[in-house]
């Protein structure tokens, strides 16, 4: 049995290395991504981050997700909120 993995980088450096069946972290995310790929969004929520945690907006994000034997980039981009 496979199990779901994540993990994000931001600004080319890992955040939250690569998750997998630990629930120390938790993550929801929705990513839009419209014909053409010219403009993609993600709505990418966190659980359990220390208070001192901080993500600048500007800041470049990268979310891979998928499971223990296959995961990809789920989306690249700029923090805006």
């Amino acid at each position: 049995m496979t199990s779901r993995v994540w993990s994000i980088d931001i600004d080319g450096k890992p955040f939250i290395e690569r998750q997998s069946g630990t629930r120390q972290f938790r993550c929801a995310f929705d990513v839009d991504i419209y014909p053409g790929d010219v403009q993609s969004y993600a709505d990418i929520r966190v659980y359990n981050l220390a208070k001192t945690s901080v993500i600048n907006q500007r800041s470049t994000i990268v979310l891979r997700a998928g499971s223990d034997d296959r995961s990809d980039v789920i989306f690249r981009g700029t923090v805006t909120n």
